[in-house]
């Protein structure tokens, strides 16, 4: 018997994600780590692992505001956290290139 994935982030994972973006990793946003919440690139109801390669952090708008669901993959509103070459990057609506926005990247 398998054992279930966990959804929250373990304290290793927070140290991990506090050293990649010290702050909310949205595009110009700088509310400090310790504001902010764990956020799973792809949605746990999508079936995104909690592991470093699927997790960011978000402001509580921020993570909010983040198109888990665009239609078609693009975000068309407010854009999506996304992860190119492992850096943390912001999708911006309607597609294009995606930004990378830690400091660490």
């Amino acid at each position: 018997m398998t054992k279930p994935q966990e959804r929250f982030a373990t304290d290793k994972q927070r140290l991990l994600l506090a050293a990649e973006s010290p702050e909310c990793a949205w595009l110009d946003c700088h509310v400090p780590f310790d504001k902010c919440q764990i956020h799973h690139i792809t949605s746990w109801a999508d079936g995104g692992e909690t592991n470093i390669k699927n997790l960011t952090v978000l402001c509580p708008h921020h993570n909010g505001a983040n198109e888990d669901h665009p239609p078609g993959g693009i975000p068309i509103h407010r854009g999506r956290m996304v992860r190119v070459g492992g850096q943390v990057a912001w999708q911006s609506p309607g597609g294009g290139v995606p930004v990378p926005t830690s400091p660490t990247n």
